[in-house]
């Protein structure tokens, strides 16, 4: 029996839109060639309209703008994030980019493929843990509750490796309590 991996679809994921400061160029050279340019002085009054709303702090005066597709899990914890950018924007607002750029939904699906790319990556590295074939005989160490297991000497859960780590670390530790990261801290 072979695992297949299916891929999300725009509906299973959860899309993000942000912004941050473009740091490779400038809107002067973007946007000023210094040929000759038969539109340069309404060019240069855009470029310092540009400018303006930058040093006045508006996000979406020079950015690059960042679309996020990310797959949450029910318990709501992140699994994966893919995403894609675009650099030397100068937008309004948001809603201005959305819905007038033409390119947002573009990035929507770039995101999400993306996203897709990184799972099946790491499908691919899991692959060779992966048994499926009972014929195959695992020769690895399972995780598996063992009621013989050393055991909280306060609470009575059963003890991890991070635990016994941590009150043993490394030593013979005759005499001290065999705790739980929970009781050793305390109340």
């Amino acid at each position: 029996m072979d695992i297949k991996l299916r891929k999300l679809s725009a509906e299973e994921v959860v899309f993000s839109i942000r912004v941050e400061d473009e740091m490779f160029e400038t809107p002067d050279k973007h946007f000023l060639s210094g040929k000759d340019d038969p539109d340069e002085e309404i060019t240069k009054e855009m470029v310092a309209g540009i400018k303006k709303r930058a040093y006045r702090g508006d996000p979406w005066a020079w950015c690059t703008v960042i679309i996020e597709a990310k797959w949450i899990s029910e318990s709501g914890v992140e699994i994966y994030t893919g995403s894609t950018c675009l650099g030397c924007c100068s937008y309004d607002n948001e809603k201005d980019f959305k819905e007038n750029s033409g390119y947002h939904e573009d990035m929507l699906g770039e995101a999400l493929i993306d996203l897709n790319q990184r799972i099946e990556m790491s499908f691919l590295r899991m692959k060779p843990l992966l048994s499926i074939d009972s014929r195959v005989e695992d020769t690895h160490k399972t995780y598996e509750y063992n009621p013989t297991a050393e055991k909280c000497e306060s609470c009575s859960k059963v003890l991890t490796d991070y635990d016994i780590g941590s009150y043993q670390n490394g030593n013979n530790c005759e005499g001290i309590p065999a705790v739980c990261e929970d009781c050793a801290e305390g109340p």
